[in-house]
C-alpha cells in the first residue's frame, strides 16, 4: 500500500502534467471555465476530452481497453480548466490508468495498470524521499 501511495505521489509531484499553458489573450483572472460530465464513459472518450483540454498529444498503450470498466466523472458547476484537468487525471489514476510525461514536451504516455503495465517500466523515476530528485 505504501508503494502505491508513493507511486501516486511521484506521478503527480514529478510530472509536468499540471503545468497548463494559458490560451493567448486570456488573462490570469479570466481563465476559461468548464464543467464536465462523463457517465459510464469509455476511457477513450475521457482521454479525448483530456487531450482537448490540455493540448497534450497522448501516446496510448495498446492495452488500454483490457479489463476496462466504464468511468464516471461529474463536475456539474463550471470550474477553471486548471482545476478540471487534475480532476480528470485523478479519476483516471483511481481507475488504474497512469499518465506519464512523454519523450517530448506536450506529450503524455497513458498506460493501463490493470493490464500488468508498471509506470516504472515506462521510464518514470521513482523517488524514495523528497530530497532524492536533487541528487541527479
Amino acid at each position: 500500500m505504501f508503494l502505491r501511495c508513493l507511486l501516486v505521489y511521484c506521478l503527480f509531484a514529478g510530472s509536468a502534467l499540471f503545468a497548463q499553458e494559458k490560451a493567448p489573450g486570456v488573462s490570469q483572472n479570466e481563465e476559461a471555465m468548464s464543467s464536465f460530465q462523463a457517465v459510464n464513459a469509455s476511457v477513450d472518450s475521457i482521454l479525448q476530452e483530456y487531450e482537448q483540454l490540455t493540448g497534450n498529444a497522448l501516446i496510448k498503450d495498446s492495452s488500454l481497453a483490457v479489463n476496462a470498466l466504464p468511468i464516471s466523472i461529474s463536475v456539474p458547476k463550471p470550474v477553471p480548466r486548471s482545476e478540471l484537468v487534475p480532476i480528470i487525471e485523478s479519476a483516471l489514476l483511481l481507475n488504474n490508468y497512469a499518465l506519464i510525461p512523454g519523450p517530448e514536451p506536450k506529450t503524455v504516455k497513458v498506460i493501463n495498470m490493470n493490464a500488468g503495465k508498471n509506470p516504472r517500466s515506462e521510464a518514470l523515476p521513482l523517488y524514495a524521499s523528497p530530497a532524492e530528485p536533487s541528487r541527479r
